[in-house]
This record gives structure tokens, C-alpha cells and sequence, in this order.
């Protein structure tokens, strides 16, 4: 049976999640990193308010993207309601 979910607190909040995991699936990409890999680091830049959108979803955003937590970084440069990550493979030996 299916769960009844509650619906966000910030009804942007799934899109903004859905932005952020798509700039840290191409992060993965561009450096070459599968996307089901373990993260070390996973820093997630954006305007102040497209951040804020992540509060009630950062963790999901994290867990999608193979990291225990994310680092949100304000900038300036990236335009508002996108995302750009950075990302570290988890170091395996």
C-alpha cells in the first residue's frame, strides 16, 4: 500500500531538488565519476534563494547524489533557480 506523503512546506522544493541532482549528475559526469560512487565532498552552488529552496530537501538531494551531506555555497554567478556542483569521489583503498 502506498504511504501518504505531506505535502512540502515549500512547494518549489521538489523542483529545486530535482535542479540540484541533475547539476551534481553532471558534475559526476564531468569528472568522470560513476554516478552511483560515494562522495567525499559535494558542494552545491546557487543564488542565496535558490539555495534556501533545498531546506526541507538537502538531505535527499545529498543521498541522491552518493554523499552523507551537502555544502551550499552562495554565488553569485550562477544564475538564479540554476545549480552548479562540485563533487570528490569517495577515496577507496
Amino acid at each position: 500500500a502506498l504511504t501518504t506523503v505531506a505535502e512540502p512546506a515549500e512547494p518549489r522544493s521538489f523542483d529545486a531538488a530535482c535542479r540540484a541532482i541533475t547539476a551534481v549528475r553532471k558534475a559526476k559526469a564531468d569528472a568522470e565519476i560513476r554516478l552511483g560512487a560515494a562522495l567525499e565532498v559535494l558542494e552545491l552552488r546557487g543564488s542565496a534563494g535558490a539555495l534556501s529552496l533545498l531546506d526541507d530537501v538537502e538531505q535527499d538531494v545529498a543521498s541522491a547524489g552518493g554523499a552523507r551531506a551537502l555544502v551550499r555555497m552562495p554565488a553569485e554567478d550562477v544564475r538564479p533557480g540554476d545549480y552548479i556542483a562540485t563533487v570528490t569521489a569517495m577515496q577507496t583503498d
